[in-house]
């Protein structure tokens, strides 16, 4: 998990204040408030049948 975390930091790092971010995965939890972003949107991506969804979670830095 430290990996991510690591890469996340770095991203973190590099956006500017107003930029944004945009992550896609299997969870909600982009970058996240301790570092200074606010969830502006999230959405779903059906790819139907028995395959998992994936979540598109946009957020900007503070």
């Amino acid at each position: 998990m430290k990996y991510w975390a690591d890469c996340k930091n770095e991203v973190a790092r590099i956006i500017k204040p107003g930029g944004k971010a945009i992550c896609f995965g299997w969870n909600s939890m982009g970058l996240g408030k301790n570092r200074g972003f606010e969830m502006k949107r999230i959405l779903i991506v059906n790819h139907g049948g028995s395959r998992n969804d994936t979540l598109v979670t946009v957020e900007v830095k503070k």
